[in-house]
């Protein structure tokens, strides 16, 4: 887990647990899921008309994984506001009829990696050791409207990521004894026959 920090930030590194069972792995599931949370605010400096502002609040993260491949996730938090006329405030407050601040903004999302290559996963992901992955956070907000638009993004990112094992089945202990027992009942069950056919 990454706790949310302002961005840019990255690479930070964090360290999973490799696998260390005893059954062969099918495959490997790595969850990442990132949030955004922040403030955002925009005015309309027009003074000849009002206008629609879309404000987006996002950050673009990766999380790189040990065999080369790359998941990105863009979480974000988007808010419209329809401005009226630049109402005069110098420098924009971001506020009254034709400014708004939204504070408390919050975007989450959620990628998946699967991974079933046989190499990647003894090299990589078994051993009963770790491994390592590096998180990247950027803000990537942004602001769309008319052209007489001022706008501000405050963002803080964090992350967390899970690893989910595979393995084939094996069978229990007391199901190979059943069918060992079984078959050396089909072997006595074979000699009967011959010795009366004798």
């Amino acid at each position: 887990v990454i706790g949310s920090t302002s961005t840019d930030w990255g690479p930070t590194t964090l360290t999973l647990d490799q696998y260390s069972g005893v059954a062969d792995l099918t495959k490997v599931v790595i969850t990442f899921t990132g949030n955004v949370t922040g403030t955002a605010g925009a005015e309309n400096t027009s003074t000849a008309s009002g206008q629609t502002i879309v404000l987006d609040l996002e950050a673009t993260m990766d999380l790189d994984t040990p065999d080369g491949s790359t998941i990105q996730i863009t979480p974000s938090d988007t808010r419209t506001f329809n401005a009226a006329v630049f109402d005069g405030s110098t420098p924009p407050d971001y506020a009254g009829t034709s400014g708004i601040t939204y504070t408390g903004l919050v975007g989450s999302e959620t990628g998946t990696l699967t991974i079933t290559d046989p190499t990647d996963i003894a090299t990589f992901y078994v051993g009963g050791g770790t491994f390592d992955v590096d998180m990247t956070a950027a803000g990537t907000s942004n602001a769309s409207g008319g052209g007489n638009t001022a706008s501000f993004f405050t963002t803080a990112a964090g992350g967390t990521v899970t690893v989910s094992y595979y393995a084939a089945a094996v069978p229990e202990p007391a199901t190979m004894l059943l069918l060992g027992s079984g078959l050396v009942g089909l072997a006595g069950l074979g000699r009967k026959k011959l010795q009366r056919n004798a």
